[in-house]
């Protein structure tokens, strides 16, 4: 994978950590983690065995089925982590703060599915 490819990745789990941390801009309108939840492309919910939500796994960005057209970038809820992959590249984040609640409306997801 060419340098830029992999700045590019990188760059974007960062976008993705700092919007986590930090919410959407001041403009846009309150509920930002249901709004941010409308274009993910899948959820993955964990949970113990007695079905206890745990957190959750959402892919937020689909380069395709070839991860060399284009990055799959996850957010993990559970371990608070950002995962970015672009071919054979990988980019790991961890956030520290979630501003948004994206957790808490994953959780709010699940229990009324």
């Amino acid at each position: 994978m060419e340098i830029k490819e992999k700045n590019l990745l990188l760059d974007q789990v960062k976008e993705v950590k700092y919007t986590i941390e930090n919410g959407l801009s001041s403009d846009e309108i309150s509920g930002e983690a249901f709004e941010y939840l409308e274009g993910v492309y899948d959820i993955i919910y964990y949970t113990d065995q007695s079905k206890n939500y745990l957190g959750s796994r959402i892919l937020v960005a689909y380069g395709g089925p070839n991860t060399y057209d284009g990055p799959n970038i996850w957010i993990d809820t559970k371990f608070q982590r950002i995962e970015g992959y672009w071919g054979s590249d990988r980019e790991t984040l961890y956030y520290d703060r979630d501003e948004m609640d994206l957790d808490g409306s994953l959780e709010s997801f699940f229990e009324n599915s």
